[in-house]
């Protein structure tokens, strides 16, 4: 088997930086639940929950995408748009949450310890890595314009969002001048812009999927 053909494919390398990506970010995931339980933060037991969804949600799609290459032309494109359209709906459905994590944020005791400043450095790190994945995959889905590229792209996006919240509040919290109102009215300016995005990203999925499979492909 020739190896170098099998890297060159653009499938298997889009399998394999996702899998990199899923763990790296189950790594995160576990750093957020440890620091949960360590300071009994209810906030970052929250994220590490949300942090889950959004690289399960990766993952899942692009394994259900690999499981329908297989199918008819018109059933897969069919199929991809559906998943889209349920990337759509689960984004839709995350806004609750979103909202409910920025009002534990404006109404929950901070910690700071000894060790914040490095998790003030992981979540920065992090924050940045989130942002610059969201940008390459924009041009990635700008570039070859496929269903599935777009779909990982709107999930990336809204995985940096939520990274650039989660950045902001440990920012204020470390940094704390005592207004408690210019943060909670920061931290909800923020909260809301977020929410606006996924609402965005999750009515324009399904505004696609109905508009590109209204009568017009067979699921049969």
């Amino acid at each position: 088997m020739n190896l170098k053909k099998i890297f060159y494919n653009s499938s298997f390398r889009m399998y394999l930086s996702v899998v990199c990506l899923f763990i790296m970010n189950m790594t995160y995931v576990f750093y957020n639940g440890y620091l949960g339980i360590s300071l009994s933060s209810a906030w970052f037991t929250t994220m590490a929950f949300y942090y889950f969804i959004l690289a399960a949600a990766r993952l899942l799609t692009v394994l259900y995408a690999g499981s329908i290459r297989h199918l008819h032309k018109s059933i897969q494109i069919y199929k991809e748009y559906r998943l889209m359209y349920r990337i759509g709906i689960m984004l839709l459905l995350l806004i609750p949450a979103l909202c409910g994590t920025v009002i534990l944020m404006n109404t929950a005791q901070y910690h700071i310890s000894s060790y914040s400043s490095i998790a003030m450095i992981t979540i920065s790190a992090y924050t940045f890595f989130k942002i610059i994945l969201s940008i390459i995959n924009f041009i990635k889905a700008h570039t070859h314009a496929s269903i599935l590229q777009i779909s990982i792209r709107n999930i990336s996006i809204a995985d940096a969002a939520a990274s650039v919240l989660t950045l902001q509040s440990q920012m204020l919290a470390s940094f704390d001048t005592g207004m408690k109102m210019n943060r909670r009215l920061m931290t909800s300016l923020a909260g809301a812009g977020i929410c606006i995005v996924y609402l965005y990203l999750g009515i324009s999925m399904i505004i696609t999927y109905r508009r590109k499979t209204n009568g017009k492909i067979k699921t049969r």
